[in-house]
């Protein structure tokens, strides 16, 4: 599992805009439950860490990506609205048995198309295992 949290402000220059990202989180998970955490601030690597998760929660999010139909649910694509000047963007990448499939959402208030619930509950556990390891 890779997981990818880039928090993003638009910047105008003039006629274009651009998103830029003031910090980039990467998680990224083994299947033995090895965790690999870097955060990036202005394009440089802030910090890099080694760590792992219990069994429990290897197995809780193997469950909700195995046994929800979060490798079947559909690539859409989330337009941003014309009035958010930042937000948040994911990105999970998942290698299950040689299937690949990766998502990208933004954070809700960012934009008018509804995100399915799934897709917010990985979000919020992996947003937990960020904390911990950050804390």
């Amino acid at each position: 599992i890779e997981f990818t949290k880039h928090d993003l402000r638009v910047v105008s220059f003039g006629v274009t805009e651009k998103s830029v990202a003031d910090m980039t989180q990467v998680l990224i998970i083994d299947n033995d439950g090895d965790i690999q955490y870097t955060e990036v601030k202005d394009g440089v690597n802030q910090s890099l860490i080694k760590s792992s998760i219990s069994n429990e929660q290897l197995q809780k999010l193997t469950a909700m990506i195995k046994e929800t139909g979060f490798m079947s649910i559909p690539k859409e694509s989330f337009p941003i609205k014309d009035d958010v000047e930042s937000y948040t963007k994911f990105t999970v990448k998942i290698t299950l048995n040689d299937a690949k499939t990766q998502i990208f959402w933004p954070e809700q208030d960012a934009t008018e198309k509804f995100i399915p619930p799934i897709v917010t509950a990985v979000e919020s556990e992996l947003d937990a295992i960020i904390n911990e390891i950050i804390e």
